[in-house]
């Protein structure tokens, strides 16, 4: 189900993609282009009727000649074909452009038929790549997930896939799941996709181009500093389940709902075992979440948990690993299971 849904996803995706980027690449190409004068033969504001009501667009066409020859173009920008329904934008464009007026016509020096009005990227073209933004991180961290499941299959990794950082006494064990990259990703998504409605509901659909670049400079210093702080906490061991075999302790790292983190002694560890926490009784399967937990006996007992997982054959390969490095009175050849 998941390869179908990733696929799925990852193809309309990157048809949506072919749509915006093709155009915008032609937009930064046609600043190389040549120019020379044109006319302007007709110019009104083509409108359309959808399911969210009326679209609209431009409609121009002009004449232009190069080496002796006329040719006729229709091209107001790549990409025109699009239509909103911020009708602004195409009530200045045609005002730009009013029917019998010269202006500068850009054509291709290959192929002069090939011609438009406007060169490189406006507003409207970094407004359409925040709008793909968290569509584009949601399919790389689908090929993600694939790819570690791909890896999970055909080779054995230890400990379920975890980070594991030894040294002479003590065994580190990354518990969190987010990489710094993937957290600054998560992150430029989540900016992204309020930009949009910080952005759309303020400035229309063709934003300027100042705007959005002031924009993305938020958007992506944004993510680039979450990432950074989310590094620094993995550098600084906040995430860290450690292992010290020569003081016989196990320190558990300051998540899974712990504030701080807690130092407990070998012989107060009664077990280790994964908790099924089921979150929806009517779709089990797709809605529980494995626990790794640690039950604490001695004068304060308790069960305190490693992480919150959805993957079970991670967390089980993850506590068997454990089992092998830190003793417990409850031993049995598999975890037991607490189901919620």
């Amino acid at each position: 189900m998941l390869l179908v849904f990733a696929l799925f996803w990852s193809t309309l995706t990157l048809l949506f993609d072919g749509f915006m980027f093709v155009p915008m690449a032609r937009q930064v190409i046609a600043l190389n282009y040549a120019t020379t004068q044109g006319t302007i033969v007709s110019s009104k504001v083509a409108t359309a009727d959808s399911d969210d009501g009326t679209v609209y667009g431009v409609k121009i066409e002009y004449t232009y000649s190069v080496d002796g020859q006329t040719y006729n173009g229709t091209r107001y920008r790549f990409g025109d074909h699009w239509k909103s329904s911020d009708h602004q934008w195409a009530y200045l464009a045609v005002a730009k452009f009013p029917a019998g007026a010269k202006v500068p016509v850009y054509y291709s020096p290959r192929h002069h038929q090939e011609a438009v009005l406007v060169t490189g990227l406006e507003g409207a073209d970094l407004f359409l790549l925040a709008f793909m933004t968290p569509f584009n991180v949601v399919m790389l961290f689908l090929a993600h997930a694939g790819w570690r499941r791909w890896l999970k299959r055909w080779f054995k990794l230890p400990a379920g896939g975890v980070e594991i950082i030894t040294d002479t006494h003590r065994t580190r064990v990354r518990m969190t799941e987010w990489s710094p990259a993937g957290t600054a990703m998560a992150a430029i998504a989540l900016l992204a996709f309020l930009s949009i409605f910080a952005v759309g509901f303020t400035h229309g659909f063709h934003p300027s181009l100042p705007l959005m670049g002031i924009t993305w400079s938020i958007i992506l210093t944004g993510g680039c500093l979450i990432g950074s702080w989310h590094a620094l906490n993995i550098r600084r061991g906040k995430f860290d389940l450690v292992i010290d075999g020569q003081n016989g302790v196990l320190e558990l790292p300051a998540i899974a709902g712990r504030k701080t983190r807690r130092r407990i002694p070998f012989p107060h560890i009664e077990d280790l075992l994964v908790q099924t926490v089921r979150i929806n009784h009517a779709s089990e399967e797709a809605r529980a979440n494995y626990t790794p937990a640690v039950v604490i006996g001695g004068d304060t007992p308790a069960t305190e948990k490693l992480a919150v997982w959805r993957d079970e054959k991670k967390a089980y390969e993850f506590i068997q690993w454990l089992r092998e490095r830190v003793p417990c009175k409850n031993n049995p050849q598999r975890p037991l299971v607490g189901r919620f």
